[in-house]
């Protein structure tokens, strides 16, 4: 009868004891995954914005974040294609400083996006794709 009531009085401190510190590692490990994961998706980022020469925080990130879900490097391309279509409002197939700045305000991203002539330049690669007018041409992107 002793041995039964050590033994029961030990599987129920072991119950009570082993169990939630086997939970908290179990959660422990999990939120380990999450992090290395979200890190990750940082860095990946971080290359990604290094690779086009953009600072870490842009007043287009809006604008940017839309073509973050697109499948495939042709998706992107069609996707901006499309974009500087709708805001080549006088169909001259360029874009200036201002009708970029005028399309992308009426967009109504949040926040509001406000292209400077830095940021126009940094686009352009100091306007290597410009036209003689420093318009960004669209056949230029192609």
């Amino acid at each position: 009868p002793a041995a039964i009531v050590f033994f029961m009085i030990f599987i129920l401190v072991v119950t009570y004891t082993l169990f939630p510190v086997i939970v908290a590692v179990i959660l422990d490990k999990f939120s380990q995954a999450a992090y290395v994961e979200e890190k990750k998706a940082r860095e990946i980022r971080l290359v990604q914005i290094d690779a086009v020469g953009l600072s870490e925080s842009t007043s287009w990130d809006p604008l940017l974040n839309t073509f973050m879900t697109a499948s495939s490097y042709s998706d992107i391309s069609r996707r901006i294609q499309a974009l500087l279509k709708h805001l080549d409002t006088n169909n001259s197939g360029a874009l200036s400083h201002q009708e970029l700045f005028d399309g992308l305000k009426k967009m109504q991203f949040h926040p509001p996006i406000k292209l400077s002539i830095e940021e126009f330049n940094r686009i352009t690669e100091n306007r290597k794709f410009c036209n003689s007018n420093g318009e960004l041409e669209l056949r230029s992107l192609e």
